[in-house]
């Protein structure tokens, strides 16, 4: 699957999910699929915590 999206985490906005036989079916997946590529996307683009950084 291939994910084309704008914005950075949590604001990311999904504009095209593209299947293994090249379809976009961005339309096709339900609320709750859209949220978790969102979250997917936001855990990979998140910076790691670093040692002896404060926590908010």
């Amino acid at each position: 699957m291939f994910v084309v999206f704008e914005g950075k985490y949590p604001n990311v906005r999904l504009l095209s999910v593209i299947s293994r036989d090249h379809d976009d079916i961005l339309s096709d997946l339900v609320e709750e699929q859209r949220r978790d590529l969102i979250r997917e996307i936001g855990a990979f683009y998140r910076p790691p915590l670093t040692a002896g950084a404060a926590a908010p």
